[in-house]
């Protein structure tokens, strides 16, 4: 009888630690994420000629984020592979393409290779999106 209340206090305190380890890559991996993210914000700007009239037809919404710094690189945010695209697939769980391709987050600087944002031995993302506001290049509104 002790050993059946020691068995499942161990595999309780087991299950606790090892979801505190997930949480923490989860902490870890976002604030690395948001930390390049931050650097990129503050030396670079949005490239809205990459987008066109993308931005006007898509209320401002786009799943890649160009960028271009001071000394004219240009950076693309995206992510690749199967992405989760739903909340049902949030709930119901990965499938198998998933989980065999899942779901990245990169930065490419021009010419460059991919560099990825994310582990997906640790944190799985779905597909990102992002929100370009204004929808226009503001020198273009301006003139």
């Amino acid at each position: 009888m002790l050993s059946i209340v020691l068995f499942r206090t161990y595999s309780t305190v087991s299950e606790i630690a090892f979801r505190l380890q997930q949480e923490k890559y989860v902490m870890q991996d976002s604030l690395a994420f948001s930390q390049i993210l931050q650097n990129m914000a503050d030396t670079s700007k949005i490239d809205y000629s990459r987008y066109g009239s993308k931005l006007q037809s898509a209320s401002g919404l786009t799943d890649t984020l160009y960028l271009r710094d001071a000394q004219n690189f240009a950076y693309a945010v995206f992510t690749t592979g199967d992405c989760v695209s739903s909340a049902f697939e949030l709930t119901g769980g990965f499938t198998l393409a998933q989980r065999q391709n899942p779901c990245r987050l990169f930065v490419q600087k021009s010419g460059e290779e991919m560099i990825p944002l994310t582990d997906t031995g640790h944190v799985l993302v779905s597909r990102a999106m992002f929100k370009i506001i204004p929808y226009e290049d503001p020198q273009t509104i301006l003139s």
